[in-house]
């Protein structure tokens, strides 16, 4: 059977429509990633005054270095959040709603403020609860983004790697959302004296760093030479 003309017309004018409505502009999503930037870039300075300033030098023993750890895990979270939230958007060539930038914003915010409470460690360890509860929240906007997008067939990411990104996406997803519940949980172990600051702070140091590891999978899903 022949194709019609028509309707191959047709099919490719709606198909050119769907993909003007799921992907932006290439000059908003230049600068919609600027902002990213610029986020983490603030983060990063709020992390340096925090442990220049008196009240973080001031502390003594131990509870020093547990603040370092925290330091450290939290300059690690700038840089992941950064790397996922980047490569991400490139990779799905992510479209524009107002509650995926409400929620971009949310989390923004409650990183630097998580940021911000390193001298106070029961505090650091809640906002980063809140914080992760938000990162695990843009995986399940991707997630939806991704669906749409599958069923539209304007996924600019190949077909053959499409179902070990959704698999990827989803168990990252699952990990934050039980890395937000262990943190916030890990401030009243913290508070109760039941674990000691310096092992608490360990283990958050310890699991920034396995998140880091995971990120070289992206290796699989880009074709950048990362």
């Amino acid at each position: 059977m022949e194709n019609n003309p028509l309707t191959n017309t047709n099919d490719n004018e709606q198909l050119i429509r769907i993909k003007n409505v799921n992907s932006p502009d290439a000059v908003i999503q230049g600068m919609y990633l600027e902002i990213t930037n610029i986020a983490q870039g603030v983060n990063i300075a709020l992390l340096v005054y925090v442990v220049t300033s008196e009240a973080f030098l001031s502390t003594k023993s131990l509870d020093l270095i547990a603040k370092l750890f925290l330091a450290i895990t939290s300059l690690f979270i700038c840089a992941l959040f950064w790397i996922r939230y980047y490569l991400d958007t490139k990779i799905l060539d992510r479209s524009f709603t107002v509650s995926s930038v409400v929620w971009f914003f949310a989390y923004i915010a409650f990183q630097g403020i998580s940021v911000a409470f390193i001298n106070l460690p029961n505090v650091w360890f809640v906002s980063t609860g809140i914080f992760l509860f938000f990162g695990s929240g843009f995986y399940q906007l991707n997630l939806r983004e991704m669906k749409r997008k599958q069923k539209a067939n304007v996924l600019s990411i190949q077909s053959g790697v499409l179902s070990d990104y959704l698999r990827w996406q989803t168990q990252r997803m699952k990990e934050l959302l039980f890395l937000s519940i262990f943190s916030i949980l890990g401030a009243i172990i913290i508070t109760i004296g039941f674990l000691p600051l310096l092992i608490a702070s360990a283990i958050a140091l310890g699991v920034s760093v396995w998140q880091l590891v995971v990120c070289r999978d992206y290796r699989k899903f880009i074709n950048t030479g990362i």
